[in-house]
């Protein structure tokens, strides 16, 4: 599997993508580094709000259901660029001394 591991990210991390919409309110409501909670799940919940209701306009279920899943995927380009650059970053807290927060 560790032969395999860096072609197969290209297949499981855009999967990712759908847990998101579970962990992200989870990820907000406990943890302790989310500052403004209740403004980002009320603009997530307006957010998910908004996609029901975009998807309501489709006449059947199996449509939006389709149009869910495709949209996801086709954007999961993106979330997998995203990701593969971010994980060269540092994960050690942000201190004053760091360049980006100077200025």
């Amino acid at each position: 599997m560790v032969k395999l591991q860096g072609l197969l990210g290209y297949i499981y991390i855009p999967l990712f993508k759908f847990a998101l919409f579970i962990i992200a309110p989870l990820y907000i409501t406990f943890s302790p580094r989310s500052k403004a909670k209740v403004t980002e799940l009320l603009t997530l919940s307006l957010y998910y709000i908004w996609l029901f209701y975009y998807m309501s306009f489709l006449p059947t279920w199996n449509l939006r259901i389709y149009y869910f899943i495709l949209t996801n995927v086709l954007t999961s380009v993106v979330f997998l660029q995203i990701v593969l650059a971010h994980l060269a970053m540092p994960t050690d807290p942000m201190t004053e001394e760091e360049e980006f927060v100077k200025h």
